[in-house]
């Protein structure tokens, strides 16, 4: 490989993401599906309170 002189930039042809940034990106795939799966048991043993109906048969209080 020659060495590029200053202000050159090199052929775009060449240049590419490399396998650092392979391994990056199956890492970042890997942990958000890990991430996603942790978060959906979590919501399931979340416990809700659940709302009671309120009673529509009550008339407003006339002054």
């Amino acid at each position: 490989m020659i060495p590029l002189a200053e202000g050159e930039l090199p052929d775009p042809n060449t240049v590419g993401p490399g396998m650092a940034a392979l391994v990056v990106f199956i890492f970042l795939l890997v942990a958000g599906f890990f991430l996603m799966r942790s978060m959906r048991k979590q919501l399931k043993r979340v416990d809700f309170p659940e709302d009671e109906p309120k009673d529509t048969t009550e008339k407003p209080a006339s002054t």
